[in-house]
Parts: structure tokens; C-alpha cells; sequence
């Protein structure tokens, strides 16, 4: 696996900028899940009672561990722990967590996790 993939994705350490949490998390992930809920539903992969498709969920399972550490990354970015990802789960305060890691630009100085990364 090329270095570079294998830390972005997989490696808990560093930070993610906006741009590149936008470029290579949000963007790419968001169209493919939409495009597999279309394959999904033209082909008649989904399961009628739940309304759940197929190959979209198991795109969803299999980048659920890489989307968890670059929101974990974008929390460093913003200088915060990545616990602090954890405020998706409750209801009403999920979307401090939203604007301040989907929209607000990180720290350019260097914090307590590291210096910038690409």
C-alpha cells in the first residue's frame, strides 16, 4: 500500500487541514455512497422493508474506520482531542461538532499535535 494512502487513512497521528478533509474525505465519499444508492436501487439491491442497499452499505463499513481517523485528524487540525468527534452522537450539540470541523479553517501555527500536514 503507498505510504502516503496508508497515513492519510490509517494512521491516527497528525493533522488534516479543511481543504484536504474536504478533498479527500467528503467530496470522494459522499459521491460514491450516492452513486451506489442509485446502483443500489436501479438494480433492486435493496432490501424492501428496511429501504438498506446492498453495496452501499457495505461501502459504508468498509470506510468507516478511515472516516473516523480523519475526523479524529480534523479534530487536531482545529486543536482539539479526538474525543471531541464524539459530540456527532448527541442530539442538538451535533452540530457544533459539524460547523467547527466542516467549515472553520485549523490552527496555521503548530499545537500539541503536531505540525501541519498535507
Amino acid at each position: 500500500m503507498n505510504k502516503e494512502i496508508s497515513e492519510r487513512y490509517f494512521s491516527w497521528k497528525g493533522r488534516t487541514s479543511l481543504n484536504d478533509y474536504h478533498k479527500y474525505y467528503t467530496m470522494p465519499f459522499t459521491i460514491l455512497y450516492v452513486a451506489l444508492l442509485l446502483i443500489d436501487d436501479h438494480f433492486g439491491l435493496t432490501l424492501t422493508e428496511l429501504k438498506i442497499g446492498i453495496t452501499s452499505s457495505i461501502f459504508w463499513a468498509i470506510t468507516l474506520i478511515p472516516a473516523v481517523i480523519l475526523t479524529i485528524k480534523r479534530c487536531h487540525d482545529r486543536n482539539r482531542n479526538g474525543w471531541f468527534s464524539l459530540l456527532f452522537l448527541v442530539p442538538i450539540i451535533f452540530f457544533w461538532p459539524i460547523v467547527e470541523l466542516c467549515f472553520l479553517k485549523g490552527k496555521n501555527e503548530n499545537n500539541r499535535y503536531n505540525t501541519m500536514n498535507t
